[in-house]
């Protein structure tokens, strides 16, 4: 089951190495009057799952303090973490910014992967 949720994780980090969505933050900025520091948020939000998921079957030997900064940052999606961008969010689709929509798509798989795998591990430690 571990081993599993291992593999998939992978998968899921293997998507997230393709270019950032510079020109759809961009559009937001142009036409939605998104704050200049959507793209550092999103960034650090974005690369901050990346590494997280980068640990692949290392996850496993997270505990302590360390398990729960991580439990912590993962209980929340970019939008509750970041407010100020939710009414953001109407903008954001596959056709006016594909490449930002596929992104956040792709991190909530990741966030919700990372946290079936944070609750294995605390399942085991119990």
């Amino acid at each position: 089951m571990t081993k599993e949720l291992i593999k998939q994780l992978n998968l899921l980090y293997k998507q997230c190495l393709s270019p950032f969505p510079r020109e759809d933050i961009h559009f937001l900025q142009d036409n939605h009057n998104a704050s200049e520091n959507l793209y550092f948020d999103f960034n650090d939000y974005s690369m901050t799952l990346a590494g997280y998921s980068s640990w692949s079957f290392n996850t496993l030997k997270w505990q302590g303090e360390w398990l729960e900064n991580v439990k912590s940052f993962l209980s929340c999606n970019f939008f509750e973490q970041y407010p100020q961008y939710e009414k953001l969010k109407i903008f954001i689709n596959e056709q006016d910014t594909p490449k930002l929509y596929k992104d956040l798509v792709l991190c909530e798989k990741l966030r919700a992967k990372l946290l079936e795998i944070v609750e294995t591990i605390e399942n085991k430690n119990d």
